[in-house]
């Protein structure tokens, strides 16, 4: 019986292309066409649609009454896993698409969104899209520390839910003993960072919260801030509503006229829900508008679908079987339109997969490694560094890190043309694992966020110097080369080479290309001491100090995206040769006495 009374809550608006609708009849939804971005979308009734509300979160640190009742929504209930929900990256993409069809103004919602972890980093995502209104609905417990890093990520402006000032009453209304005056220090702290104006709802139910009414108008008049009071209303049958509690809109108007003379104001746009209204005492500035729902319009302001054990366990138990098909799919697939990127399995999605976003469309042409490609899922990764989220990316993985392959075996074919001595390589064995060993490592992430690879013969392993480079998540290239961490005999033979003849490292160090690159030897963990044998005198002492000997630079791949990143790569591995050649004579040299 549950399932069914889930059913009959939902109720599927189609959307059409403004443009295309005849003005003679009202299409149905059969009619509807699949649309593409013109920068004008509509429902059937011909209202444009410009705003979109994205829920981050079902969670909730209150439990109001109206809303969130804690004998439904106790310590027990079964909220959504955090794998379920929209990640981050499909919230944006998102609202890049909507965006294309007119959508021009974004609210976040939840449950409370301020408790997503991170959610300033959602907003500068956002924000990044350029020409959206971004605001954020809020029960303002975590406002005043959020405020500021909100609004310098980007944010508009938010509202507030505001139910009482009697501390009493809204902590009866929050029905977790949550004191009103945390909620106006975050209403301050918003106001205070710019978060303007900021609109202040009150939802009212008679026998709670009624006398608050005129209270609250004659608290924030005068502010700057909007009230806007809202009818108590059934929100999914898990609230107990009853007729009997509600305060009309017409009532709430009489309360406050009685004492603050009000005037009517035109709407803002054809079909507002609300009526606008205004004092009416001549104050000039800022003017509060107060929100009254008309008796005759029953439309939900909130929306919690009824859940119960059975179809929580059915959802869980689909997340299971989806991720078991997953882990059978052949190596690289991407192109299945079944197969979205930074997805959740639960969750439905449309579009042909070369459609969806810029790693589906590249990675699915099997083209050549795209360092824009390689970044975002290395960005995705740094964000999401579990390992739910690399298993349901894992395909967009694989096919990376067979591009990055073939990478690296086109340089090592370049370097092999000017370092004949390099030897045999193998590209797979070159590349570096991705998974990290968290038994003998400070960071317990699961994964690296970076793709690396060493070109050198394996053959001659720890005393062969090589060719090394990795790109990370923040477009960072390391470009570099030589002897790192070498066997002590090797380090020994090293540094008596240096003293014993000294001219060959002067001769490197002097060399144009080597130092117009690498601008000499990284110091990189160098000794503070000489090491024993050696003294102060010695000539290219710091030299000898070294525990390493390598060069490495640094490129920035968003400000200097590369033509042909092997070509690029293989050309300061060339100019590194000198180091490279220095080295083998240097460790090969058996005949320097210590």
């Amino acid at each position: 019986m549950q399932s069914q009374k889930i059913n009959t809550l939902v109720k599927v608006i189609p959307l059409i292309d403004a443009r295309g609708a005849s003005a003679g009849r009202v299409p149905s939804a059969r009619d509807a066409p699949q649309v593409s971005p013109t920068g004008l979308l509509a429902d059937i009734r011909g209202r444009s649609l410009r705003d979109l509300r994205v829920s981050v979160t079902d969670r909730c640190n209150f439990r109001c009454v109206y809303c969130m009742p804690k004998d439904i929504f106790g310590q027990d209930y079964p909220f959504l896993p955090h794998d379920a929900l929209l990640t981050f990256e499909e919230i944006a993409r998102l609202a890049r698409i909507f965006k294309s069809h007119g959508v021009e103004k974004i609210r976040l919602t939840g449950g409370e969104p301020l408790l997503r972890k991170r959610i300033e980093r959602l907003v500068a995502m956002l924000s990044e899209i350029g020409g959206l209104d971004l605001t954020l609905t809020t029960n303002g417990a975590l406002l005043a520390r959020k405020a500021r890093e909100l609004k310098d990520a980007g944010l508009d402006r938010v509202s507030v839910s505001l139910d009482a000032l009697d501390d009493g009453v809204f902590r009866a209304m929050n029905d977790v003993d949550f004191p009103v005056a945390r909620v106006l220090e975050g209403i301050d702290a918003a106001a205070a960072a710019g978060l303007a104006p900021i609109k202040i709802n009150m939802v009212v139910k008679r026998g709670m919260n009624e006398g608050e009414i005129l209270p609250m108008a004659r608290r924030f008049k005068g502010s700057g801030h909007i009230l806007r009071f809202i009818e108590y209303m059934d929100v999914g049958h898990t609230n107990g509503w009853r007729m009997d509690d509600v305060v009309p809109s017409a009532e709430v108007i009489r309360a406050i006229a009685r004492e603050l003379p009000l005037e009517p104001l035109d709407p803002n746009y054809p079909g507002e829900v609300a009526q606008r209204w205004r004092y009416a005492d001549g104050i000039t500035g800022f003017l509060p508008r107060l929100h009254a729902r008309p008796p005759r319009d029953r439309r939900q302001a909130l929306y919690l679908p009824l859940r119960d054990n059975r179809s929580r366990s059915a959802l869980v138990a689909a997340h299971r079987k989806q991720r078991r098909r997953d882990r059978q799919l052949p190596r690289g697939d991407l192109a299945s339109p079944g197969r979205p990127l930074f997805r959740s399995p639960i969750a439905e999605h449309a579009g042909a997969a070369e459609d969806r976003d810029e790693l589906h469309r590249r990675v699915s042409g099997r083209c050549l490694m795209h360092v824009k490609a390689l970044i975002e899922f290395l960005t995705g990764l740094e964000q999401n560094n579990n390992r739910p989220w690399f298993a349901w990316n894992k395909p967009a993985y694989d096919v990376l890190r067979e591009e990055f392959e073939a990478l690296v075996g086109d340089i090592a074919a370049r370097v092999s043309k000017f370092d004949p001595a390099l030897g045999t390589v193998d590209p797979k064995k070159a590349m570096f694992r991705i998974y990290r060993d968290t038994r003998f490592s400070k960071d317990r992430t699961p994964y690296k966020t970076h793709f690396s690879a060493a070109i050198r013969d394996r053959a001659k392993r720890g005393l062969e110097p090589g060719y090394y480079f990795h790109i990370d998540h923040r477009g960072t290239l390391l470009v570099g080369g030589g002897i790192y961490r070498p066997q002590p005999e090797i380090l020994s033979c090293i540094r008596r080479h240096i003293a014993a003849k000294p001219q060959t490292l002067t001769r490197l160090l002097r060399n144009r290309r080597f130092r117009r690159t690498y601008d000499g030897l990284s110091q990189e963990d160098a000794l503070v001491r000489p090491p024993k044998g050696f003294n102060a005198d010695t000539p290219h002492i710091d030299a000898i100090k070294l525990r390493h000997f390598f060069g490495m630079v640094e490129i920035n791949l968003k400000r200097h995206p590369p033509k042909n990143l092997a070509a690029d790569i293989a050309a300061n591995f060339r100019d590194l040769l000198p180091l490279m050649e220095w080295l083998r004579e240097a460790a090969a040299d058996q005949h320097v006495q210590e």
